[in-house]
C-alpha cells in the first residue's frame, strides 16, 4: 500500500495528513515493503496497524467498529450507576 492508500483507508474513520500518517507510522515501527521505491510501498495491514493504535477495531465481518465510547454512551452509564446507587442506599 502506499501512503495516499493508507490515508484514504485511515481518514474513514479519522481525518488524517500525509505528515501525521508518516509519524505513526514511524511511532509504530513500520518498515517499507522491498528496496526504497517511489511511491514508497507498505505491507497491507499497515492501516489496520494504524486504526487498531488510534482505538479502532475491525470485526470479523470486515466493518470497522469505533472502541472508544461515545458522550452518550458514557452519559447512559453514569445514569445507570447513580440509579443503582440511589437504590442501594
Amino acid at each position: 500500500m502506499t501512503i495516499d492508500q493508507i490515508r484514504k483507508t485511515v481518514s474513514e474513520m479519522k481525518p488524517t495528513s500525509p505528515a501525521q500518517l508518516r509519524r505513526y507510522i514511524r511511532a509504530l515501527e513500520i518498515k517499507p515493503i522491498g528496496a526504497r521505491q517511489r511511491p514508497q510501498r507498505y505491507p497491507d495491514e499497515t492501516a489496520g496497524k494504524i486504526l487498531k493504535h488510534l482505538g479502532f477495531e475491525e470485526h470479523e465481518n470486515g466493518h470497522r467498529k469505533n472502541r472508544i465510547p461515545t458522550i452518550n454512551q458514557l452519559r447512559n452509564e453514569r445514569a445507570k450507576a447513580q440509579k443503582a446507587h440511589r437504590r442501594a442506599a
